[in-house]
């Protein structure tokens, strides 16, 4: 019982929160401005934490081909084709938006 307990608390942390990238005020308004759904922005602040397709799957408690869904659907949006170029894009928004 213990272990669901912390998985439950693993799943409420929000990836951005423990990171040194993006404070939560900033990362709102970065996935505001890009049009990210909740369910996207969970997936994507998990890809800036270094998250395999499956760590995200497992922490959503989502399959993988659903995350991989929902990526697509990102990269369709963004106009990018890989990891790399979506990182890009977020952190060119999160400049961007510092120089508003």
């Amino acid at each position: 019982m213990e272990e669901s307990g912390a998985r439950s608390k693993q799943q409420d942390e929000h990836p951005i929160a423990s990171s040194d990238l993006f404070d939560l005020a900033e990362w709102e308004l970065v996935c505001a401005e890009l049009s990210l759904s909740e369910r996207q922005a969970d997936i994507v602040a998990r890809i800036i934490s270094g998250k395999s397709d499956q760590a995200i799957a497992h922490a959503l408690g989502i399959s993988t081909p659903t995350v991989r869904a929902h990526l697509h659907r990102v990269f369709e949006s963004l106009k990018v084709n890989d990891r790399v170029s979506l990182l890009v894009q977020v952190f060119r928004t999160l400049r961007n938006l510092d120089r508003v």
